[in-house]
This record gives structure tokens, sequence and C-alpha cells, in this order.
């Protein structure tokens, strides 16, 4: 309710090697630019979540990934938790999705 930051990500990476022992949620809305079969994919140290909403309501956001182990920078095949279960999503349409990321201790990255 209180964010330490706004603005807009080209991507879902956040900056590296940050700090020990913290939080971080990035919330907004995906812009589809045309319908299809999507999948999604997180890359992180230490655990992280991708929730997304299939509306731009918040209410509506599942889980759609829950990974509990690290991962190397960008790293997209290490576990099979990182990848999301296909979702079918309308081009012009927005969706609301959070993404949340826990680091404890050593280098730390989020995308």
């Amino acid at each position: 309710d209180d964010p330490s930051q706004i603005g807009n990500l080209p991507q879902l990476e956040v900056a590296s090697d940050v700090a020990d022992n913290y939080g971080q949620r990035l919330q907004g809305y995906l812009h589809v630019p045309e319908s299809g079969e999507y999948s999604f994919f997180l890359a992180g140290d230490e655990a992280a979540e991708l929730w997304l909403s299939n509306s731009t309501q918040p209410e509506d956001a599942i889980r759609i990934i829950n990974l509990t182990s690290p991962t190397n920078l960008r790293q997209w095949d290490r576990l099979s938790s990182q990848r999301s279960s296909t979702v079918t999503l309308v081009g012009g349409s927005s969706y609301y999705f959070q993404a949340l990321h826990k680091e404890a201790t050593g280098s730390d990255h989020f995308t």
C-alpha cells in the first residue's frame, strides 16, 4: 500500500545483488499483444511466486508459479516449477499480475 518505487518495466527483471534478508513485490498489468497460449517462467534467488488474474482485478489472481529453490540469473530450466502451465490470453486485453521475491543471503536476483 506504500510502494518504495513506481514505474514501468519493459520486462519483469529487477536489479541483482541489492541486499540480504528482504522481500519485494512487483504488481501491475500485463498488456497482451496478441491472442494465444502463453507460458511464464521465473528465475530467482531465494524464492519467488508469480500470480496472474484472468482480468484486471487483483482478487481474481491465482498463483501460477511457486519457486522454492534458488536458480542462477536467467536460468529458465533448472526446475520444472519455474514454468507455469499454459494460459490462454486475449490480445488487446490487460491482466493483473503480482510477482513476489524473498531473498535471504548471498547473491540475489529476480527475473
